[in-house]
């Protein structure tokens, strides 16, 4: 006994039907009139007159027939055969100007007037119908309902808030029949100045290893409809990857990241409060840090991210350093940093962007900064204002430090507002001093009077200075190193280094605080109102004091202070004398006489300022000039207060809509409306009630509204066209940064996949809805409400309202049902009697649901089939293909049912035809796409251009008819050959000849396995397996893999096959190319049933 399972398998296609259309619910044959009770015409009559004429003899006197009426139709008989005229003929000839008998057009008149008895006979059918559904089995009629549609209000300009009362009336002009149509409010409408001003979507999607990455969407087309709530670019197709990977991250912004120049490192530390418990790790590969820098964003040389465990927690460690070629890191300068992930602020921003694309934003997400801590480390800065106590001083010259004549107590002012505006907790200079003599001593030996080893080991390092810091005008900071005062020459060498510690610069301040000044003006010198931004050295040895041994002077007859340019007069002139008395030869002269060296004017020829200085504070701390900030898609916000200082933002996955009003006064409702291209969802599941939660921007905080701001929602949670109504708090704010600001933002945010919300086409706010509401009987009206009102027909209140500028109808009226007419009733009826209300046989199923839904155009039932539409006993699978005609879908190649609809078919067969023998899927086709690739020469005076589109269009009509003509059908397992599609182009006026056409056949899912699934020459081919050349492929939206087919068959029972949206044409000119024969020849390159045939001889 073979397998049942295998006997089924090869048979299943018994049992599944082509399914079922709005058109073919009841055959012709049915229906009441298609065969009347008496279908005789004019001419029919007319010849059985004639024949009863003939019938009708004259008799003369004796009795002898001597004739009959027949005579009386001669007129109405053609000429050539004898017969009655035929109906055309007859009309012609009652048409016509010539006379006619009038015994004719008497019997004419009365055949006229039989007519309409005729009509009321052939009634009697349709009357039994309705007695019999109506009267016998009390079967109802369907009452009409009154259709709807959707207004936008603009109002006057001096109008603020407009209020419009629920029935306000509508004028929509009038009806064929000359019948006002009215139509009223709904609900109570306020209409306001705000407009829906911007559009934005964004999404956190799970990439194929499930970690979350932040995407925002692209501008929205100008044409077509667009996601609402963005696309995940891992499950999108082609359309939809609009998407950018933003990287989201953290940044503090502080004055003291002022730094010019030098070598600079940055170090920032923040403490962190985790969600979780973590690990030390380093994330520097996770991480891009930049600074603003005078030039744009600054990339520093190096830079380091890790985390760690600090002394009262968790903390977060991040190292730039930059070198001293970089550019100066600047304060924030809209014109050289905006953008979205670019804080605002007042002072110099450090900015740490977590790459996305790393998969690791989550883990930043989850860290919150309790404190942060900057330190900076600056040397080499030489852009210094430098001056003495007789002028200010150029730096790129040498610099007299202590005046050209130096005495003790001068002073040298080096100005740094850079450094002097933080708070230090280091400070070095370096002096290159200019023509420095290596032996100081033996330069000023003609200078002292004796000399010993104390003063050649004591006398270099007695040239000193004290260094004070300027505070308040104060100078009374007195920095002290180790050794106490500042040498001012090294050992040796003409440089010098002197370095003071944090430790120094508290001593210097005592108990006066160390606070940063970061608006401290520039000052271009040094002044004695000037409160800070200077030190001072002070040059205060040598005297002739310090030079001395046992309280006995070195310098006895000529003090020596300072560097010795008072002395150097005094003793220049001794020596000269002296020299001119020497007599080398007198008894006792002793050695020559020398003349003192010129003193040493200390000179800089290089100065250059290091320090270190540190901020500190709290995320939100108001006090502190420090900010920290939460980088997201489409803004950042400032951490702390009402907004946690995340080093990321939220990465839970969700897909946000993010529409921003213009002119919006809080508190207040929104209404906008959504034109929502029912069918586009990409995922099965729609949004369970509570999967989409609104919000509103205050300041930069979201406020979460609760389900009851929730005012209308029309759309169905985004599934079908409609408005959507929201009401927004008081406290709703212009002025923010985690979003544009001057816009009134509102989210939409939608916790799962982005795909199953249906795209949408426009979005307008001050929206209403309309409905139907004529002055007499609704029934009145079956021609309007069968056929629905167009857009554009509302166009004013009734009447009029100075408040209301204008009113708009974008898109046609929607739901209304006439009343239910005698086709449709004896069609239902008939359905009820051959189903009972039950749901056994396919035909059951398809006509039940087609009675039920006007939304439905075509079913077709699987029996035993899942919801894959694969061989399963005890399973119905139904298909759904929506009726184009009542869907404003913009995808009308490949209609799709609303998952709103979809919905509604699930709960009646749950509720209305569930049976417990078979458990029913409900799901949409699988269109499965035939693409033309092409090389066509088209007739001259045919633009190649113009008609390469217009043979795509044709191609799309020939392969897709339904979408171009309302009424045709759409079938189920097709197939079509390359040749039918050769055939039509060749046939095509425009078209000269074609050189090369391909045909592809694109499905998705696992092919079907197995020979016994296959056809010769369809899917089973007896050929040799070419390789692919690269050099065929076309990289882009040409870029094509697969064979192309000689036929194309739906792979599946609930596939159909559609036309590509684009085919590729490629126009070429005759002559241009030659025919190269065949390139492969041989028994290996046929396939079996189109060059290789196998028959009998």
């Amino acid at each position: 006994m073979p397998d049942a399972a295998a006997s089924f398998h090869r048979h299943a296609s018994l049992l599944r039907a082509g399914g079922t259309n709005r058109l073919q619910r009841t055959l012709p044959g049915m229906e009441a009139g298609y065969i009347q009770c008496d279908e005789r015409g004019l001419s029919d009559l007319l010849a059985y007159a004639a024949a009863a004429a003939e019938q009708l003899r004259f008799h003369s006197v004796s009795g002898h027939a001597v004739g009959d009426w027949g005579a009386l139709f001669d007129d109405l008989r053609d000429g050539g055969t004898g017969a009655i005229l035929d109906d055309a003929g007859l009309a012609r000839l009652m048409a016509s100007e010539n006379a006619m008998a009038p015994q004719l057009a008497l019997l004419l008149g009365f055949f006229e007037a039989f007519g309409h008895l005729q009509q009321d006979f052939n009634r009697l059918p349709a009357r039994h119908l309705a007695h019999y559904f109506g009267n016998v089995l009390g079967l109802g009629r369907r009452a009409a309902a009154p259709d709807r549609a959707h207004v936008i209000f603009t109002p006057a300009s001096t109008t603020t808030a407009h209020r419009l009362k629920a029935g306000t009336v509508l004028d929509a002009g009038t009806d064929a029949a000359g019948q006002p149509l009215k139509y009223k409010l709904e609900r109570e409408t306020i209409v306001t100045q705000a407009s829906l001003s911007r559009i934005e979507r964004q999404v956190v999607a799970l990439d194929r290893q499930g970690r979350a990455r932040l995407f925002r969407a692209g501008a929205l087309p100008k044409t077509g409809s667009w996601p609402t709530f963005g696309s995940d670019p891992f499950t999108a197709g082609p359309v939809d990857q609009t998407m950018t990977e933003i990287d989201p991250g953290f940044a503090v912004a502080d004055p003291v990241l002022r730094m010019a120049e030098g070598v600079r490192t940055v170090t920032l530390t923040l403490a962190l409060t985790a969600q979780a418990a973590m690990s030390a790790q380093v994330l520097t590969a996770l991480v891009r840090v930049d600074l603003t820098g005078e030039e744009g964003w600054l990339v520093p040389e190096t830079a380091s991210v890790q985390l760690s465990d600090g002394p009262t927690g968790p903390q977060m460690t991040v190292k730039a350093s930059l070198g001293e070629d970089q550019p100066a890191v600047v304060d924030y300068d809209a014109k050289l940093h905006a953008g979205t992930a670019a804080p605002a602020a007042r002072w110099p921003v450090l900015r740490c962007r977590v790459r996305s694309d790393s998969g690791r934003a989550g883990l930043f997400a989850g860290l919150t900064a309790r404190a942060v801590d900057l330190t900076v480390e600056v040397d080499g800065v030489a852009d210094l204002i430098v001056q003495n106590d007789q002028r200010v001083l150029d730096t790129g010259k040498p610099m007299p430090v202590f005046t050209p004549t130096p005495g003790i107590g001068a002073n040298f002012y080096i100005g740094c507002r850079e450094a002097f505006a933080k708070r230090l907790t280091r400070l070095s200079l370096d002096f290159t001093w200019q023509d420095l003599p290596d032996d100081l001593l033996t330069h000023y030996a003609e200078y002292f009077d004796f000399r010993d080893g104390v003063l050649t080991t004591a006398f270099r390092p007695s040239f000193t200075a004290v260094v004070d810091l300027l505070d308040g005008r104060s100078w009374a900071q007195r920095l002290t190193g180790p050794a106490g005062v500042l040498r001012l020459f090294g050992p040796v060498g003409g440089s010098q280094h002197v370095s003071y510690s944090d430790a120094a610069i508290a001593s210097a301040f005592g108990s006066r605080s160390r606070v940063a000044m970061p608006d401290l003006a520039q000052a271009e010198r040094y002044e004695p109102g000037t409160r800070r931004g200077f030190l001072r050295l002070k040059l205060i040895g040598p005297t002739n004091d310090d030079l001395s041994t046992f309280g006995v002077p070195y310098a006895l007859e000529v003090p020596f202070n300072a560097f010795g340019h008072e002395a150097f007069a005094k003793r220049y002139a001794k020596a000269a004398v002296a020299l001119a008395r020497y007599d080398a030869s007198a008894p006792g002269a002793g050695p020559e006489p020398r003349l003192p060296n010129a003193p040493y004017t200390p000179m800089l020829s290089g100065l250059r300022l290091g320090y270190g200085a540190r901020s500190g504070f709290a995320p939100g701390d108001v006090q502190s000039p420090g900010r920290f900030y939460t980088l997201g898609a489409q803004g950042y916000t400032t951490g702390g207060g009402t907004s946690p200082a995340r080093c990321a933002p939220d990465m839970s996955p969700k897909a946000e809509l993010l529409l921003g009003f213009k002119d919006f006064d809080a508190p207040g409702t929104v209404s906008v409306l959504f034109q929502v291209d029912e069918g586009t969802a990409t995922v099965a599941e729609p949004p369970a009630p509570g999967d989409i939660a609104w919000s509103y921007l205050s300041g930069d905080r979201w406020v979460a509204l609760p389900p009851s701001a929730l005012v209308v929602d029309e759309t169905r949670r985004f599934q079908t066209p409609g408005i959507v109504a929201v009401a927004v708090g008081a406290d709703a704010t212009t002025t923010h940064t985690a979003m544009p600001a001057g816009l009134t933002w509102l989210r939409a945010t939608l916790w799962g996949a982005a795909g199953a919300a249906a795209r949408t086409s426009k979005a307008e706010a001050q929206a209403a809805t309309v409905v139907f509401a004529p002055e007499g009987d609704l029934g009145d009206y079956a021609a309007h409400l069968q056929a629905g009102l167009p857009k554009g027909t509302i166009a004013r209140l009734d009447p009029r309202q100075a408040a209301i500028k204008a009113v708009a109808q974008p898109y046609p009226s929607f739901g209304g049902r006439a009343p239910e007419c005698d086709r449709d009733f004896f069609e239902r009826s008939a359905e009820r009697l051959r189903h009972r209300d039950r749901a056994v046989t396919t035909w059951d199923f398809e006509h039940r649901l087609l009675e039920a839904f006007p939304g439905i155009f075509k079913l077709r039932a699987l029996a035993h089939s899942d919801a894959e539409a694969e061989a399963a006993v005890g399973e119905v699978a139904l298909v759904v293909i929506p009726n184009l005609r009542l869907s404003q879908s913009s995808n009308r190649l490949e209609p799709r049912a609303g998952e709103t609809l979809m919905q509604e078919i699930r709960d009646f067969t749950d509720d209305g035809i569930s049976t417990p023998f078979a458990r029913i899927n409900v799901i949409h086709p699988v269109y499965e796409r035939v693409r033309v690739r092409a090389r066509v020469a088209f007739r001259a005076g045919f633009d190649p251009g113009y008609y390469s589109e217009q043979l795509g269009t044709d191609l799309q009509r020939f392969l897709s008819p339904w979408a171009f003509e309302e009424g045709r059908d759409i079938n189920f397992g097709t197939r079509i050959y390359r040749s039918e599609l050769l055939k039509f182009v060749e046939d095509r006026d425009y078209v000269d000849y074609v050189t090369r056409f391909d045909v592809y056949h694109a499905f998705d899912g696992r092919p079907r396995s197995g020979i016994g699934f296959m056809e010769i020459g369809t899917d089973f081919v007896v050929a040799a397996d070419p390789q692919p050349a690269l050099a065929a492929m076309v990289i882009g939206e040409d870029f094509i893999v697969g064979r192309p087919v000689e036929a194309a068959a739906s792979t599946r029972p609930h596939a159909v096959l559609v036309s590509h949206p684009q085919h590729l044409i490629e126009p070429v000119f005759a002559g241009t190319e030659s025919c190269q024969g065949v390139a492969r020849l041989g028994i290996g390159y046929m396939i079996v049933g189109l060059d290789f045939t196998v028959a009998g001889s």
